[in-house]
This record gives structure tokens, C-alpha cells and sequence, in this order.
């Protein structure tokens, strides 16, 4: 046994597993805390399940520790394609529930196969990009990265699940980064969306478009490039706005609503105000574990998945906050380093991804629960309740921590 644990431990990146593990015991312990006073029977349970989650999501990350490094580079393709079956099985055959189809439904279990599809990018765009680098010098180069993320990515949004096929965004742009584009270039690209961002203000607007093409003149010297860009820009600039003066009164309050939620303050506003509530009445050290009012008297919906970190903010205060944050920040970090030290370009590509995807999950959730962003629906992962998120979450640190090496013996 001794032995096997030794061997597992060289094969591994032991620090994003503890990190890992920390966090998910931190996760079921704030489960309990949040339902064990349900009036359902089956919510008091819950913590139970994501226990058993968590053993499922040890033997998958024994597994993937065991697959060679060439199966999974030769296969890449292969479970790209499948997970495009599978998005597209799950609109025709999946179950639905609040006007989504995003589940497969075995019998109590439900999986959703978006969470899995994510991983299935990070390696289709690392096997691509690994040998095919991007670069504005070679707008082709662009066809085939943007069909590995587009295709997914229009499977869920037709489920609907605007929020997850955001995730693929989030790591499509640090990954062409990394795959070869400048900071500048990086900037053109997302140039279009920084308009979309600035177009609702004109001076704004159009003190970035001035930029834009300053630089566009002095850095590029494709005509049809800057023209391209530019044009893409402008058409943002104009017409958004106009669009938006011509949508009714209710369809921009509904935007409006989605974005600044606490303009609807009994309706889409209603979470972030009780989880702003319970996060605030933490104060330093918490009110202590059980001791919640706000999250444990039901009154933040869905307070064991969405808006787990305001239980710890109610229950652990600032420090409890701060440590979990400081977990991430450290497990995070440490992704970034092993990506940075591998010295195979699809390794650290593949840890790119992963790291990209841990960071923006972490950020647009928490910014949620403390009413910076809009409610999306993403979970906190390790944190928040839920079998497919803990598994595919536990899977990608255990690729991530096992690559290095895998790469290495290669």
C-alpha cells in the first residue's frame, strides 16, 4: 500500500490535490450546514450525496492518472466528436426541468454532459493549437479554433445555458494567448466585445474606437485587417444603440433587471439581496457553524449550490471567506506555474484551459453571491452542491496535476 501511494505521489502534482480536497471537505461541511434544516427530508441528505460524488470523482482522477499521455493526445478528436453527441442527444432524449434540457435523468442521478464538453474543448483547442499557432498574420489560423469553441457552444445555448457556453469564452481567449497571439493581438481580437461593452456610452465609445485605430495604423500593416476590425467596431457602436431604443419597455427592463439585479428586488434581484445580507452579517468571524439565520432558515434560495459562499460568509465571516479564497488563489496559482514549467506544448496548453476555467468560475461566482455581476448559474466549484460539476472539476485537477509528468515520460 505504502508503495502504491509512493508511486501515485510521483506521478502527481500533490500540492493541486490537497488544495483540491481541502476545498471539497470545506464544501460538504457547508452543504450540511445549509440544509440539515430543510423541510424536506431528501435536502438533509444532500451532503451525503456529494460525499459519494466525491469518491466517484477519486476513482475517475485514479484513472486518469493511469492513462498514458498518448492516449489521451490521440484521442483528443475522438472525445470532441463524442461530446458533440452527446450535447446533441441530450436536447432530443434529455430531461427538462424550469424550460431547460440539460440533464440526462438515470433514474434519482442527473448528469449534465456540458460539464464534461468543457473538458473536451480544453484538448481539442490544446491538440490544435499544440501544433497549429494562431496569429493575425494568418486569419485562417482562427477557422479552426473558433469551430471547436462555436459548436459546443451553440449546443448549449440551445439548451439554454447561456452561463456555461460563457465558460468556453473565458478559456478560449487565455488559451490563444498562450497559443501564440501578443497582448496587442489579444486585444484586437477582443476588441468587438469591449465595444459591445462601451457602446451604451458615446464618449466612452468613442474615445476606445480612437484608440483602436491608432493602434490598428501603427502596429498593423494589413490594410484589410485594420479595415475589418475597424469595421466590426464601428457597426457595434452604431447600431447597439439603436437597437436598444427601439426594444419596449419591458423587454429592457428585463436586460436591465438581468444585469443590475436589485432593480427587481422581489423578483431577479431577490438572491443577491439575501445573499448580500447573509454574506454581511458575518462580519468578521461569522456567527459560527449551525448558526446561520439567513442561509439556514431558507431564506436565500438555493443556498447549498449557486450561493454556497454565502454560507460560509454567514456562518465564517471575512476570515472564512478569505481562507476559502486564499485556497483558490493558491490552487489557481499553482496550475499556472506547472503550465509554465512544462515544457510540451500541448501539456501546458491543456493546463491553460483548466487554470482559465477554475479562475473564471471562481470570479463570476463569488462576484454573484455579492451582487458585482449578474445571477448566471454558475457553480463554485468544489464548493457548490452538485454530482457532474464536482466530478468534471475533480477530473480536470487531476489532468492538470498528472500531466507534467505523464509529459515528461513521454
Amino acid at each position: 500500500m505504502e508503495h502504491r501511494l509512493s508511486s501515485l505521489n510521483r506521478r502527481v502534482d500533490p500540492i493541486a490535490l490537497i488544495l483540491m480536497f481541502i476545498l471539497i471537505i470545506i464544501g460538504i461541511i457547508l452543504i450540511y450546514s445549509a440544509t440539515h434544516l430543510a423541510d424536506n427530508p431528501a435536502m438533509q441528505t444532500l451532503y451525503k450525496t456529494q460525499l459519494i460524488w466525491t469518491l466517484v470523482g477519486v476513482v475517475c482522477i485514479y484513472i486518469v492518472v493511469l492513462v498514458p499521455f498518448r492516449f489521451i493526445y490521440d484521442f483528443t478528436y475522438v472525445f470532441y466528436a463524442l461530446s458533440l453527441c452527446i450535447l446533441v442527444m441530450v436536447l432530443i432524449t434529455g430531461s427538462s426541468a424550469a424550460g431547460a434540457t440539460r440533464w440526462f435523468a438515470i433514474g434519482p442521478i442527473k448528469l449534465q454532459p456540458s460539464e464534461f464538453a468543457k473538458l473536451a474543448v480544453i484538448l481539442a483547442l490544446a491538440r490544435h493549437l499544440s501544433s497549429h499557432p494562431v496569429s493575425f498574420q494568418n486569419i485562417s489560423s482562427f477557422v479552426v479554433p473558433l469551430a471547436i469553441l462555436l459548436f459546443p457552444m451553440a449546443l448549449i445555448v440551445k439548451q439554454p445555458d447561456l452561463s456555461t457556453s460563457l465558460v468556453f469564452c473565458a478559456v478560449f481567449i487565455p488559451m490563444i494567448y498562450w497559443g501564440g497571439l501578443s497582448v496587442l493581438e489579444l486585444f484586437f481580437f477582443v476588441s468587438p466585445v469591449l465595444s459591445l461593452v462601451f457602446a451604451f456610452n458615446i464618449y466612452l465609445w468613442a474615445g476606445f474606437f480612437i484608440l483602436l485605430f491608432f493602434l490598428l495604423v501603427k502596429f498593423s500593416r494589413n490594410i484589410i485587417h485594420i479595415s475589418s476590425i475597424l469595421t466590426i467596431n464601428f457597426l457595434i457602436g452604431i447600431v447597439l444603440p439603436i437597437v436598444w431604443n427601439r426594444l419596449h419597455d419591458y423587454q429592457k427592463s428585463r436586460i436591465v433587471s438581468f444585469i443590475d439585479p436589485t432593480n427587481d428586488p422581489f423578483g431577479a434581484g431577490y438572491q443577491v439581496i439575501q445573499s448580500k445580507v447573509a454574506i454581511g452579517s458575518g462580519k468578521i468571524l461569522g456567527k459560527g457553524f449551525l448558526k446561520a439565520t439567513q442561509t439556514s432558515l431558507s431564506f436565500l434560495p438555493e443556498q447549498h449550490t449557486d450561493f454556497i459562499f454565502s454560507v460560509l460568509g454567514e456562518q465564517f465571516g471575512f476570515l472564512g471567506t478569505f481562507f476559502v479564497l486564499l485556497l483558490f488563489s493558491v490552487l489557481i496559482a499553482r496550475l499556472f506555474s506547472l503550465a509554465s514549467e512544462n515544457k510540451n506544448r500541448f501539456s501546458n496548453l491543456v493546463m491553460v484551459g483548466i487554470s482559465s476555467q477554475l479562475a473564471f468560475h471562481v470570479l463570476i461566482n463569488i462576484s454573484m453571491t455579492v451582487g458585482m455581476m449578474p445571477v448566471t448559474g454558475l457553480p463554485l466549484p468544489f464548493l457548490s452542491y452538485g454530482g457532474s460539476s464536482l466530478i468534471s472539476s475533480m477530473i480536470l485537477i487531476g489532468l492538470a496535476a498528472s500531466l507534467r509528468k505523464k509529459s515528461e515520460d513521454y
